[in-house]
């Protein structure tokens, strides 16, 4: 019976991991081809293969990371650094997401209907505004037309 070899445990495999990454700036990036998803990168460990920075989270810090997310705070998803990993939630990750201004909004939202321009005259407009015409005119919806002129929407021009 032909044997191969034998499986890494988690700690073997992020010990190597650790040992072979390269350092850019403070960050240790994993050097391998293999991605799970774009950008991360993947450990094999006991046959099975994981993200690359939960792993060494786990690894590092001995606790099980099942239902946390495991954020970068160097906002590098190749990074493997113990250093740059913290554990957090979905809505930690969304709160880094927006103060780091890496989420979509105003124009660059690929669903955006308005300029930063026309929010602004939008808003310039005195009080009261004919939402009906102006949704007749551009084509936008009457919602969106008053949530951008009441700053619930485009609130990063106040």
């Amino acid at each position: 019976m032909a044997t191969g070899p034998k499986p890494r445990t988690k700690q073997q495999a992020v010990e190597k991991a650790l040992k072979e990454a390269l350092p850019v700036n403070e960050c240790l990036i994993r050097q391998t081809k293999k991605s799970i998803s774009i950008g991360y990168k993947c450990i094999t460990a006991m046959a099975r293969e994981y993200y690359a920075h939960r792993l060494v989270y786990e690894v590092m810090n001995n606790i099980s990371v099942k239902g946390l997310v495991i954020r970068h705070t160097c906002d590098n998803p190749a990074c493997i650094n113990p250093e740059h990993l913290v554990a957090g939630s979905h809505g930690d990750n969304v709160t880094d997401k927006v103060n780091k201004k890496r989420h979509l909004f105003g124009e660059t939202a690929a669903n955006a209907r308005m300029t930063e321009a026309f929010v602004k005259q939008l808003r310039g407009f005195a009080k009261p505004v004919n939402f009906r015409s102006l949704c007749n005119e551009t084509g936008i919806s009457i919602g969106a037309l008053k949530a951008a002129y009441y700053g619930h929407t485009w609130r990063h021009l106040l």
